[in-house]
């Protein structure tokens, strides 16, 4: 982010502010859920299920493919809070460590790093 010479840095940061909700909001909303907007919506590649959805301590990941594939957990500011391989059809990963919320579930292909399947998983 460059600022042009003479910017006014106190209204550049009400405006940032302001729009960091806006910036959360389309990347849960458009990218993650997808909502009615076409134009961004994620068709995963790869089947997979999250269950139970919301969970507690424990969440199965079951995927529909031989490869192995990558999955991230990222929280709601994208912080990656957990990452393993899925080399089974069925996972069942540990979530004790992880604080009650909403995080996303990004699967990626192992070879290129595609993603492959997103989820919304919430903790309970």
């Amino acid at each position: 982010f460059i600022l042009p010479s003479g910017s006014n840095i106190t209204a550049i940061q009400k405006y940032m502010d302001t729009t960091i909700w806006t910036i959360r909001d389309f990347l849960y909303n458009q990218a993650i859920c997808n909502t009615t907007s076409s134009a961004y919506t994620l068709k995963p590649a790869v089947a997979a299920t999250l269950f139970p959805n919301p969970a507690g301590n424990y969440v199965t990941v079951k995927i529909k493919t031989a490869e192995p594939l990558q999955l991230s957990l990222y929280n709601m500011y994208g912080i990656e809070v957990l990452k393993t391989i899925l080399n089974r059809n069925e996972t069942l990963l540990q979530l004790n460590a992880l604080s009650k919320g909403i995080y996303i579930a990004e699967i990626k292909n192992n070879q290129n790093h595609a993603i492959v399947n997103r989820q919304r998983l919430l903790i309970e």
